[in-house]
């Protein structure tokens, strides 16, 4: 399929249109065509006629076909030979007038030209060819003539003008409309970059934002509240600079996971939390590779669920019937779609009761995974009853 504009659209309809009225123009004056030919010396009638006639319904499968060069091309030539034809005719004549006074065949179907020189040149262009062409057809109509009656031939090129010039205008709006649906068109396609900017620019606020309560607000905490140095918050200060530099880098980077690579992200982002996590399902169904801005989404929120359960839902541990808490991850997809569960079996919370300055659910899971394009999350919780958290995302979604 063409991309063309709907400029270049339209001028492929005119030219087939051009194409297919030169036929009719041409069947219509063809017997004038055939009787006025012995009065005029063929060296010059006959090859102008036929290019005459001929061009423009080559435009026809030019406009089905060609290239939109070919065709202005091939319109502009026409324009030239029918001003050539209209100039020498007059010059080329054998007999001094035609029978019965009728004014040359070439003026009855000006308006092929008019409608070429539309396909061929500029609007300004357009307008002085109609009227130069007009005015030439008054002086070839004077010539023609017995008499030297001015007044017919003033009709005549004021009816060729007027006739002409509505078919130009004609065309010229159908052109011009193609002109607008593009300018309407690009101004879109602006305002949705822009629009994409502004998007990109907040998802990446709201990945960073995640990022500096996960990671740096933690170590810090840990740091001001320490009596005495501590090896982990060293391993933890060094792990957020690690995942700093991981943050800029993705920023930058195109890179794309496989199903295999994300689900060691997952079992890494939640195994580094916290202990005994099992794990169930695969991402085999999944039919494409996963952008890297997404991975990271996902793997923060889970990691994020994890960090939760075990501040909030008791102590770790794999086995419910012994006291302790199971922590499950749940992954599965679809062709599109990837969905992972992050469930426990803790004291649980009121889910409708979080205070605003809980950035942890409403930052680091929700927020994080809205700001990716497709992707959606859930957290249900109720007291005594555990706590689940639901990530997707939909890569039909990110399309």
């Amino acid at each position: 399929m063409r991309g063309d504009t709907a400029y270049e659209r339209n001028l492929r309809i005119l030219a087939e249109a051009t194409g297919l009225g030169t036929i009719i123009f041409t069947l219509l004056s063809l017997s004038a065509i055939i009787e006025q030919a012995p009065y005029v010396n063929p060296f010059v009638y006959l090859p102008l006629t036929i290019l005459f006639c001929g061009l423009p319904v080559i435009l026809a499968p030019l406009g089905a076909w060609g290239s939109v060069r070919a065709i202005r091309n091939l319109a502009r030539v026409h324009t030239v030979l029918a001003a050539l034809l209209l100039a020498l005719w007059a010059p080329a004549t054998i007999a001094p007038h035609l029978p019965d006074d009728r004014g040359p065949w070439l003026l009855g179907t000006l308006a092929v030209a008019a409608a070429t020189a539309v396909i061929g040149w500029p609007s300004w262009v357009v307008v002085a060819y109609v009227v130069a062409l007009s005015a030439g057809a008054a002086v070839l109509r004077h010539i023609t003539l017995e008499t030297q009656d001015i007044v017919l031939p003033l009709q005549d090129a004021v009816s060729a003008l007027s006739f002409c010039l509505f078919i130009a205008a004609l065309l010229m709006v159908t052109l011009g409309a193609g002109r607008a649906q593009d300018a309407a068109l690009a101004i879109a396609l602006a305002d949705a970059r822009s629009a994409a900017e502004v998007e990109s620019r907040a998802r990446q606020r709201a990945r960073f934002g995640s990022f500096v309560h996960d990671d740096v607000i933690t170590t810090l905490l840990a740091a001001a509240r320490a009596t005495v140095r501590s090896p982990a918050i060293g391993t933890s200060a060094t792990r957020a600079l690690a995942r700093l530099n991981q943050f800029v880098g993705a920023g930058t980077r195109d890179g794309r996971l496989s199903t295999a690579t994300f689900e060691v992200e997952l079992r890494s982002a939640a195994s580094e939390i916290a202990d005994g996590v099992l794990f169930s399902g695969s991402l085999d169904a999944f039919a494409a590779t996963i952008p890297a801005p997404v991975a990271l989404a996902m793997t923060g929120a889970l990691g994020e669920a994890i960090r939760n359960s075990v501040r909030h839902a008791g102590p770790a541990g794999i086995a419910s019937d012994s006291g302790f808490v199971m922590r499950r991850v749940e992954i599965g997809a679809t062709e599109r779609v990837i969905v992972i569960e992050a469930s426990d079996d803790g004291q649980g919370f009121d889910s409708r009761r979080v205070a605003p300055e809980r950035l942890g659910i409403r930052t680091s899971i929700l927020g994080r995974m809205s700001a990716v394009a497709g992707g959606t999350s859930h957290v249900s919780s109720a007291p005594g009853s555990g706590t689940r958290v639901v990530l997707s995302w939909d890569a039909s979604g990110a399309s």
